[in-house]
């Protein structure tokens, strides 16, 4: 009877009721169905606040085809499945990966390399790195991995990510830090750290952290430095590539923005047995400039692409609040654009 009843928990998802305000204070119903709940970056991008959910009821995968009482009452519907169940669905459901990764190919010439960093970069981040003069060393002593983890990782998500925080504990970032930490030191101090892994010849990154979560350090690029540390380490060590770590797959997004500034390409794994679906249905005038703002990274035949909504105007193919206009030479590892018109 244990095995029976185990078998069928492993058979079922939840459906998730999320609800609240969104960024321009209207009510926002979500509804997810997945043995997890979607990810964080859905509620900052959203809601004004975090929203509430609740699970709502567990139904088994094959009735997942039956949910179009949930489209009546929902403004929008995710769905976390196996790959193979997404014939179960009409094609009005947007695909795209839970997470990408970006990556950078090493070159032993460093002008190859520095090839690809847009002109901002050039002109701001490394002309910082050398005017506050920083370097970099590193460490595989279980102690300075605790004080990265301490000291460093703990303040700087805290820093940044406030209520959606998620601390990974200790022996996590140990496991992430197999290889050790790349600390940065300013004037003979460590003030920011990342986590080490080896994969074959790929340099893998998955935690960054800054001591304290310092602001003034992050005023002086600091995360420049750590990343061109990082650039550096990998071409002295021969390396291949680096691994810069997952992000999410929202194109205004300001990590994505940021590591792409470093010529890096958008990547996935295609060999994923789950796929995370989205579906629009109650479009109302908010959810639309919502949507117009998040132009989504999306799967199409295993390859990647860019997903934007647009209201017909002539800068659909911007991205808002910027002068970057989506292109496939602009962000790396794209194949193709698709603009949606929600008009």
């Amino acid at each position: 009877m244990h095995i029976i009843n185990s078998l069928s928990r492993k058979l079922k998802v939840s459906i998730y009721h999320i609800e609240g305000k969104n960024k321009y204070g209207e009510k926002l119903i979500i509804y997810h169905i997945g043995r997890k709940i979607i990810p964080d970056y859905f509620f900052k991008k959203f809601y004004l606040q975090m929203p509430k959910i609740n699970v709502e009821n567990e139904i088994y995968f094959w009735q997942l085809r039956k949910i179009k009482s949930l489209e009546q009452k929902a403004h929008l519907l995710f769905i976390k499945t196996h790959k193979f169940l997404k014939f179960f669905f009409r094609n009005d459901f947007i695909i795209m990966p839970e997470y990408i990764r970006q990556t950078l190919d090493i070159d032993k010439n460093e002008e190859n390399i520095r090839k690809y960093f847009h002109k901002s970069l050039l002109n701001t981040g490394l002309r910082k790195i050398a005017k506050y003069k920083y370097t970099y060393e590193f460490s595989n002593n279980p102690s300075d991995i605790e004080f990265f983890y301490n000291r460093m990782l703990i303040p700087f998500v805290k820093k940044r990510h406030k209520i959606y925080a998620h601390i990974h504990s200790l022996e996590e970032v140990k496991k992430l830090s197999s290889l050790g930490i790349l600390f940065i030191k300013k004037d003979n101090k460590y003030v920011a750290g990342a986590t080490l892994q080896k994969k074959d010849t790929t340099l893998v990154i998955r935690r960054i952290g800054v001591v304290d979560g310092d602001e003034v350090l992050f005023r002086e690029a600091v995360i420049a430095a750590i990343f061109y540390s990082l650039i550096k380490f990998a071409k002295e060590n021969s390396y291949q590539k680096v691994d810069f770590g997952f992000t999410v797959p929202i194109l205004s997004d300001g990590v994505l923005l940021y590591k792409n500034k470093w010529g890096m390409k958008i990547e996935y794994k295609p060999f994923d047995s789950s796929i995370f679906m989205l579906k629009i249905c109650q479009l109302n005038e908010s959810l639309k400039r919502i949507l117009i703002d998040s132009p989504l990274i999306t799967i199409s035949n295993n390859k990647l692409g860019a997903y934007i909504f647009s209201d017909r105007t002539p800068s659909a193919t911007k991205i808002i609040g910027t002068n970057i206009t989506i292109t496939q030479d602009y962000f790396r590892g794209l194949e193709y654009i698709r603009v949606r018109d929600l008009n």
